[in-house]
C-alpha cells in the first residue's frame, strides 16, 4: 500500500527550510547470527515526479524490496504478465529507513515510513529556475538493504507564473484501460503489461504541442493525476516515455484506509484536493484540463472549474462511452475522440497554429 507525509529529517544546509516532518524510530531486526553472515538484502528506490515553485518543492518516493523494474514486451506471456503485476501489487516496502535527499545544493535525510514512503517539503530556495531539475535518493545507515542511487526530476515554475498549463487524467485519457468495462479493465491491468497498452490517438503529440506553446518551451508544463495505485508507476512512467508523452509531474494514488492515505473507494475527493493544490501554487496560472466520461472526470472538472473560474481554460473530455456530446454532464466541455480534434478546437481558440495541428494529425494518422 501507500503513505501519507510521515518522515524524519535532517537538513545539512541551513538556507532550505523543512516544512513537513514528523519523526519515525529507524531500526534494524537483529538475531544471534553472526553479521557477517548476513547478505544485505537486494533493494530498490523509486523517486516520483513532482512539482514546485522557485522557493518550495515537493520530493517523494518510496524504497522497495527485490530488484527494479524490467523492461516489459509485447510478446511476453499472459502468465509473465500475471506474476510481474500481482508482483507489482503485493509490493514489499521497506519500512524506517534512512534515505538520503540531494536536491538544488543541498542535501537532508529523512525516513522512509510505514509503507516505506517518504515525501518532504522543502523551502527556503533563493530563485530556482523554471523547468526540470535533478533530484538524487540514496539509502544511508543500513547494512540490510542495499540500493543503487535512484534519480528523478522535480518540474519548478514561478509561482506568479501567467502561462497555461495542462492537468491530464491517464486512464482511458492518455491509455486504453476500459474502466467502464470492470472485466475488460481488471483484464488490461494484469494481464497486460506498458507494451500493450493502447495510447489514445494524438494525445502524445498534443501534449507535446500543448507544453510547447504554453511558454516557448518543453519544460514540464503537462501534470498527470490519476488514481491508479502508485504501484504500477513505473509501467505508467515507461509507457508514456516509449509514446512520447512529455515529462511532468504524475500524481497516483496512496492507496489504504489509515490517515494520511488514499481512500481506494473514493475518487472525486481525491482528484479535487490534488487539483485544488496545484491551482493554489500557481494562482495566475490557468489549465487545460483532460479527462474521459468513463467515470466521473466531467463532474470532477465541473466543481473544479466552479471554484476556480479564472484558472479553468477548458475541458476536454475522451468519449469512451459513446455518449451523446449534448448530455448535461458534458455541459461547457468539449467531447472528443482524439487528440487532433482537441488540437482542432485549440487552434480555433488560437491556442496552437496551423503546424501544430498539421503535427498532431500527421502523428495520430501514423499510429493508425
Amino acid at each position: 500500500m501507500t503513505i501519507g507525509p510521515s518522515f524524519s529529517t535532517v537538513p545539512s544546509t541551513a538556507s532550505s527550510t523543512l516544512l513537513s516532518q514528523s519523526f519515525a524510530p529507524s531500526f534494524a531486526e537483529t538475531d544471534s547470527t553472526p553479521a557477517e553472515f548476513f547478505e544485505p538484502e537486494p533493494t530498490h528506490i523509486e523517486v516520483f515526479s513532482s512539482y514546485g515553485t522557485e522557493e518550495q518543492v515537493t520530493i517523494r518516493g518510496r524504497v522497495l524490496e527485490g530488484s527494479a523494474l524490467t523492461t516489459a514486451h509485447t510478446e511476453d506471456s499472459r502468465f509473465a504478465n500475471l506474476i510481474r503485476n500481482l508482483n507489482f501489487l503485493a509490493s514489499d516496502e521497506v519500512k524506517r529507513v534512512p534515505v538520503k535527499i540531494e536536491f538544488a545544493g543541498t542535501t537532508i535525510q529523512v525516513n522512509t515510513d510505514r509503507d516505506g514512503v517518504f515525501e518532504v517539503a522543502l523551502g527556503g530556495f533563493k530563485g530556482l529556475k523554471p523547468g526540470y531539475h535533478e533530484v538524487k535518493v540514496s539509502m544511508v545507515g543500513s547494512d540490510d538493504y542495499l540500493a543503487a542511487e535512484a534519480k528523478g526530476k522535480v518540474v519548478v515554475q514561478r509561482r506568479d507564473d501567467a502561462s497555461f498549463g495542462v492537468v491530464s487524467d491517464i486512464d482511458d485519457t492518455i491509455q486504453f484501460s476500459y474502466a467502464a468495462n470492470k472485466l475488460k479493465a481488471a483484464k488490461t491491468l494484469i494481464l497486460g503489461n506498458e507494451a500493450t497498452l493502447r495510447p489514445v490517438p494524438g494525445m502524445a503529440a498534443l501534449y507535446q504541442a500543448l507544453d510547447m506553446a504554453s511558454d516557448g518551451a518543453q519544460d514540464g508544463d503537462v501534470a498527470y493525476l490519476s488514481g491508479s495505485p502508485m504501484n504500477y508507476a513505473g509501467r505508467i512512467e515507461n509507457f508514456m516515455r516509449a509514446e512520447g508523452f512529455p515529462e511532468g509531474p504524475i500524481q497516483l494514488k496512496n492507496m489504504g484506509f489509515r490517515q494520511g492515505e488514499d481512500n481506494p473507494l473514493s475518487q472525486s475527493a481525491y482528484k479535487l484536493d490534488h487539483l485544488r493544490e496545484m491551482f493554489d501554487t500557481y494562482p495566475q496560472k490557468s489549465f487545460f484540463l483532460f479527462g474521459d466520461s468513463g467515470e466521473s472526470d466531467p463532474e470532477i472538472y465541473q466543481q473544479i472549474a466552479a471554484e476556480y473560474p479564472t484558472q479553468v481554460q477548458g475541458v476536454f473530455i475522451h468519449n469512451v462511452t459513446e455518449s451523446a456530446p449534448t448530455d448535461d454532464r458534458f455541459n461547457g466541455m468539449h467531447v472528443i475522440n482524439s487528440g487532433h480534434d482537441a488540437a482542432k478546437i485549440l487552434h480555433a481558440q488560437g491556442v496552437l497554429n496551423d503546424a501544430a495541428v498539421e503535427i498532431v494529425r500527421r502523428a495520430q494518422q501514423s499510429a493508425r
